[in-house]
């Protein structure tokens, strides 16, 4: 009997390790997910700025343009 509480005891363990385990790469995961998003969201605002930086320029060179004409 003292054998079988030794073996469940050890398997306790081996499951609160585990569980452990896993929330720690649960945290992990989540803050990688957070960092893409971030990605994700910083890369779409360089995309817009860029858009708006470019009709600017044009903006810029029509005006010259019509200046030199």
């Amino acid at each position: 009997m003292q054998g079988l509480v030794e073996d469940f005891k050890n398997k306790y363990e081996d499951e609160i390790n585990k569980c452990t385990e896993m929330e720690n790469e649960f945290v992990l995961i989540r803050d990688v997910d957070e960092a893409y998003m971030n990605k994700v969201e910083l890369e779409s605002r360089l995309e817009r700025l860029t858009d708006e930086i470019n009709f600017l320029r044009q903006l810029y060179e029509e005006g010259i343009r019509e200046l030199q004409s």
